[in-house]
């Protein structure tokens, strides 16, 4: 065997044209093969050999490793059992643990944690490339030669080994290794080797063991040259070791001739060189390099875009003779096709995105997860709401599907789960649902969803349960795929095209090779449940990835770093120079450590690689790179994440710096500034033709240049940009005067118009009094957010209390309708009474929202009935000391104000709803209470709590006031006496208060009638007369860090917030929280 050594550029490629020149002088029909390890080195020969060299390639073979295997395995006629992949052999290992097999016992458990077995396969794989025999490592570990702490681990993991390949065998299940092992016994009778004169090897620096085997093979039977990548110096290079290495252990001493290398070495091979005193020749005038930083991923690629625009100007540089690479395509393939597609920048090679994040995937994992998750709400929807869903062949009717209109019902409705949750849909199917949420128009105020529309839901819901519960529970691998396959046929119109072109790289050609591989698990086990065959249908199509191949294409080649390896380029890109991303980050086998490997390696002959010796093909990865670059090289990084994280560059850039530094080349710094303005100054985001309409709108905009027509001319959207850039710029004012945009409004007669029709409520004024702009939110735009009944844990606290109002209604109720309170509470038992009241409420409760975890809810449920059991207790004994006795519960009442009122009171319309309404009479002096029920759950009471003419005062307590002119409307309707005394009391459930569960603060008439009371009206007409006004300004406080608006509010934007805090306006408001009864 004959053995060139030499960097690929321009050694090795010289040195093999040079062969083929030498070979084809004599003969140019000479049958010449060549070997090459990937697809895109067998490209860039034939580019060399064709359009650089204007070779012939007559008689010529070019073949990848693969490609020859395939051969010499036809050749022998070798029994054609489809190789299987890594995903189905670690189905297999998945399995011998689960079932327990011998020597899996010590793994029991892992296959059930995530990526436990995917990382366990990965060290039998390098046992199985390596050829290991288990018996004889099992041997040598008995003998002594491994460390004595590794024993017992290492032969677990052997007789796992043993385990696996038996089983293997056992089930004929081949693998692309058993391909090339009988490729190799197949070399010594190759007729098709046998027809060439000379066999290259070209371009590999590292080899399994099997795939040695193969090429000494290879070497022995036939004429063969090996074209080694490798910069042969002595002392020996830090940045070729790992390449060194290799050679010399196993080819150096096969070897018939002495290697030739070729001098001199260029600038660029002073990479990682750590000897001082070697010499280097300097690099071409024309040759550049570039290092950039740039804030996020899409800055990075964007630069990478505008330069590659800007070097292909007036074909200066072909766009195929440019590279982008990686070191992993994984974080920047989506960003990256999709800024070079906004730049109209043809893209070549062979792209590969996680099938997981297609569209349809995601539908049909949605869709494998119904059973599991019991039909969650948020699941179904989802699915449902898919393109992809084949409506037409599910629903019996004609009607349009409304998805967006099922989110709305089903939120509204509180499904959470479960069938017994989507059959309360069956409830409307006559007279459809109305939505408390209002719709934008005045009237109707509320959404109506059609019957129709409720119904179809309804049977679509039904449909997936009937067809996902006749799913057989037990069956074997290939029936269960059939199940699959017909239910996405059925749901997602997934069938098997037998028109797809071969290699169909589709998502739904995908999803059904999955399915076919997967009733192919029948050789491994011929019983899998439904659950195991959801789960791993799911984790393969998690696993699996979606290939589209560009590589013919002319356009830039987008590649990984090993993939990158041994082509060339005018101009190279290489993005991600961050720690951790290039050099990768590296960490030894936790179940093969690497003093273990090279025990295997050193002492048994097999060819298994330490972990960490991947530092070293690290350096080798990036100084291929760098000398693939024949013209231009730019290195990238990101200071900071698009979150703002800091992030840190690779020390390769400092390395090349020096290395570059040596010969006195300067590289070009450069430090992309995030802002628009700034980079106007900076190439090439100063050339205007090389911007984005968008990136060109906007820095028209910051130069104070009007970019209408240029908005006009690209996007239909220039009444929006007019209105939009006046309203930022007013916005970003840091004036002391509020705006039309901080919810000044030039005109809230409207709103004004229907309070004055239909009224207001005590409680909608305080919610003005804590905040105008939730007001605005709330009332004007009738803004609510959105419920997430499946997120819900049980009842919110306002639910909560909901509750105890409802059962202590029902409870009162009762005990009015049998006489308690006039003469009968001797033969009333209160418990059960109680207890009734509270059962009828929890099954309402229950049947309309989910209620979070059953233990839980029952703990809810009997902690709220001890609580009522104590408030009622209490209640009772005051009331039959007092005298008072329960007339009227849950009373609604709307009356006007009082004339006398400061405007704009007067005459307006108030409503509330009374939780109780007490009567004493019998007296010269009758009395009327209206009581109203307050749950709390903090620990102490509020200012307010204690003190409730402070918190009519200062406007956060109006139910007081109002409630008592409520209560004489009520009481003249019901033509009670003129000199009835009236008052309003808080009935605290507070069962953390000092003096709890039941604490209660009376509000009297004459709350209203002294000085008191004349300015907690003029506060309650200030609020009235700021909602005419339509002042709906923001107002921070403690009460944002619950305001349920916070997402559509403005209280973190300065301008905004200097604005509303400083004009005049706004100082009434602020000072309310201030008032005090003792400045009266």
């Amino acid at each position: 065997m004959k053995t060139i050594i030499g960097p690929f550029h321009p050694d090795l490629e010289e040195a093999l044209v040079d062969e083929m020149l030498l070979r084809k002088s004599g003969d140019p029909l000479a049958p010449l093969l060549i070997l090459v390890p990937s697809d895109l080195i067998r490209r860039r020969l034939k580019i060399l050999f064709s359009r650089e060299q204007r070779l012939a390639l007559l008689n010529v073979a070019i073949l990848t490793f693969f490609q020859l295997s395939r051969r010499l395995n036809d050749e022998g006629g070798a029994p054609d059992a489809e190789p299987r992949d890594d995903l189905f052999l670690e189905e297999a290992l998945r399995r011998i643990i689960r079932t327990r097999q011998p020597g899996a016992e010590p793994y029991a458990g892992i296959e059930n944690r995530a990526g436990g077995c995917a990382a366990l396969w990965q060290t039998l794989r390098d046992l199985r490339d390596g050829m290991v025999d288990p018996a004889v490592a099992l041997d040598a570990l008995r003998e002594g030669h491994f460390r004595e702490r590794a024993g017992h681990r290492l032969a677990e993991l052997l007789n796992l080994f043993q385990t696996f390949q038996d089983f293997r065998q056992a089930k004929h299940l081949t693998a692309q290794a058993d391909l090339d092992r009988r490729a190799t016994e197949q070399v010594a009778t190759s007729s098709f080797l046998a027809d060439f004169i000379q066999v290259y090897y070209y371009g590999f620096y590292d080899l399994t063991q099997i795939q040695l085997d193969l090429f000494h093979t290879v070497a022995r039977h036939f004429p063969t040259t090996l074209l080694f990548p490798l910069l042969n110096v002595q002392p020996s290079h830090a940045a070729w070791s790992f390449a060194a290495q290799f050679y010399e252990r196993y080819v150096q001493g096969r070897s018939d001739e002495s290697p030739q290398t070729h001098e001199p070495r260029p600038l660029l091979a002073s990479l990682f060189d750590e000897a001082a005193d070697r010499s280097y020749t300097d690099l071409p005038k024309h040759w550049q390099c570039m290092i950039t930083s740039a804030f996020g991923l899409h800055d990075e690629i964007t630069f990478a875009a505008k330069e590659i625009l800007k070097l292909n100007e007036q074909g200066e540089t072909p766009f195929h003779e440019i590279g982008v690479v990686a070191r992993g395509l994984e974080p920047y393939g989506a960003t990256l096709a999709n800024v070079f597609q906004q730049h109209c920048i043809p893209v070549a090679g062979r792209f590969e995105r996680p099938l997981v994040e297609d569209p349809l995937a995601k539908t049909v994992n949605l869709l494998l997860g119904l059973p599991a998750k019991e039909f969650l709400r948020s699941q179904v929807i989802d699915f449902l709401s898919s393109p992809h869903v084949q409506f037409q062949t599910i629903l019996r009717r004609t009607i349009k599907p409304r998805p967006d209109l099922w989110d709305l019902a089903t939120r509204e409705l509180a499904i959470c789960k479960g069938i017994a949750d989507w059959r309360r849909l069956r409830r409307y199917s006559r007279g459809g649902l109305r939505l408390s949420q209002p719709s934008e128009d005045d009237e109707p105020r509320h959404w109506q969803i059609p019957a129709a529309q409720l119904t179809a839901l309804a049977d679509l819901v039904d449909a997936l349960v009937a067809d996902l519960s006749l799913l057989p529970s037990q069956g074997s691998w290939r029936v269960m795929a059939a199940a699959w396959q017909t239910l996405l046929g059925k749901y997602l119109g997934i069938t098997d095209d037998r028109t797809a072109p071969t290699g169909d790289g589709s998502p739904r050609a995908k999803i059904l090779e999955i399915l076919q591989q997967l009733g192919a698990l029948d050789a491994i086990d011929d019983r899998v449940s439904l659950a195991d065959f959801s789960h791993t249908f799911s984790h393969w199509i998690e696993r699996s990835t979606i290939t589209e191949d560009r590589r013919n294409r002319d356009g830039v080649m987008v590649l990984s770093a090993t993939a990158a390896r041994g082509l060339a380029f005018r101009a190279l890109f290489i993005l991600g120079m961050n720690e951790s991303v290039f050099p990768r980050t590296i960490r030894e086998d936790a179940f093969l450590r690497d003093s273990d490997r090279d025990v295997i390696e050193r002492d048994l002959g097999y060819k298994v690689n330490a972990k960490l010796t991947a530092f070293d093909e690290e350096k080798l990865l990036f100084t291929l790179l760098v000398g693939a670059a024949r013209e231009r090289l730019y290195c990238s990084y990101q200071r900071a994440d698009e979150s703002g994280r800091v992030l840190s560059p690779s020390w390769y850039l400092g390395e090349l710096q020096r290395a570059l530094g040596t010969g006195a080349r300067t590289v070009s710094v450069v430090e992309l500034p995030r802002s628009h303005v700034e980079k106007i100054a900076l190439a090439p985001f100063d050339r205007r033709e090389f911007l984005l309409p968008n990136e060109l709108g906007v820095r028209m905009t910051l130069q104070g240049e009007d970019p209408t027509a240029l908005i006009e001319a690209t996007t239909p959207l220039a009444e929006i940009y007019r209105s939009g850039r006046d309203a930022i710029a007013k916005l970003d004012h840091s004036g002391a005067s509020l705006l039309a945009w901080d919810g000044m409004l030039a005109n809230a007669e409207p709103h004004w118009k229907r309070i004055s029709l239909r009224g207001t409520a005590p409680t909608t004024l305080e919610t003005y009094a804590r905040c105008p702009f939730q007001f605005f939110a709330r009332h004007v735009l009738r803004l609510k957010p959105l419920d997430w009944p499946e997120e819900s844990l049980g009842p919110s606290p306002a639910e909560f209390g909901q509750l105890g109002h409802t059962i202590l209604d029902g409870f009162y109720q009762e005990l009015i309708q049998r006489g308690y309170f006039t003469g009968n509470a001797g033969r009333i038992d209160t418990d059960v009474c109680l207890q009734a009241a509270a059962e009828r409420a929890f099954t309402d409760y229950e049947n309309q929202n989910p209620v979070g975890y059953p233990l839980f809810w029952e703990h809810l449920k009997d902690s709220l009935r001890q609580t009522l059991r104590q408030v009622i207790t209490q209640d009772l004994a005051e009331l039959a000391q007092s005298g008072f006795q329960p007339i009227s519960l849950e009373t609604q009442v709307a009356a006007h104000l009082p004339e006398e009122w400061p405007a704009p009171l007067n005459n307006l319309i108030v409503h509330g709803r009374m939780d109780r309404v007490d009567l004493l009479a019998g007296t010269d002096q009758p009395e009327l209470r209206v009581i109203d029920y307050k749950f709390k759950f903090g620990g102490s009471p509020k200012t307010e709590d204690n003190n409730l003419a402070l918190g009519a005062l200062r406007g956060v307590r109006l139910q007081p006031p109002i409630y008592l002119q409520l209560a004489q409307q009520w009481a003249r309707e019901h033509e009670l006496p003129a000199n009835l005394a009236i008052k309003a009391d808080f009935y605290y459930v507070a069962p953390n208060w000092d003096g709890g569960p039941l604490t209660t603060k009376a509000y009297g008439s004459k709350e209203l009638s002294d000085k008191v009371g004349a300015a907690t009206k003029e506060t309650i007409a200030y609020l009235a007369e700021g909602v005419r006004q339509g002042r709906f300004f923001i107002n921070r406080g403690d009460a944002c860090s619950l305001c349920d608006m916070a997402r559509v509010c403005r209280k973190n934007h300065p301008p905004s917030v200097w604005r509303a805090e400083n004009d005049p306006i706004t100082k009434t408001h602020r000072e309310l929280r201030k008032k005090t009864l003792k400045q009266l």
